[in-house]
């Protein structure tokens, strides 16, 4: 518990401003939802991506922790579970510290 999520221009990469977690420990979790209007079809995604960084001086001891990309998806409009896309496991190692990373997948190809 204890984390901190908002946006901020502490770490910005090509831009202005950028989405900020912080936890004093490995308990913490935060959360930034988008909602689109109206339900995207699975069928209808190429493609993913999103870049992240995680500071070496604030980075936990457990190097699995990084951010997440989640779709939830509906079946006749009913959670019927998530599609998740995460450095950990689509690279199978932790994330590097102190570098950008785009984390990135193709689908339906």
């Amino acid at each position: 518990g204890g984390g901190t999520v908002g946006i901020t221009n502490n770490y910005t990469n090509d831009g202005n401003g950028s989405a900020y977690f912080s936890t004093p420990s490995g308990d913490g979790k935060g959360d930034l939802q988008y909602n689109f209007a109206a339900p995207v079809a699975l069928s209808a995604l190429t493609s993913v991506s999103f870049d992240f960084y995680v500071d070496p001086a604030t980075a936990t001891t457990n190097g699995t922790f990084s951010p997440v990309l989640r779709f939830n998806m509906l079946e006749n409009g009913s959670f019927a579970g998530s599609l998740v896309f995460e450095y950990f496991y689509q690279n199978q190692s932790a994330a590097p510290e102190g570098t950008w990373i785009t984390q990135s997948s193709t689908l339906n190809s």
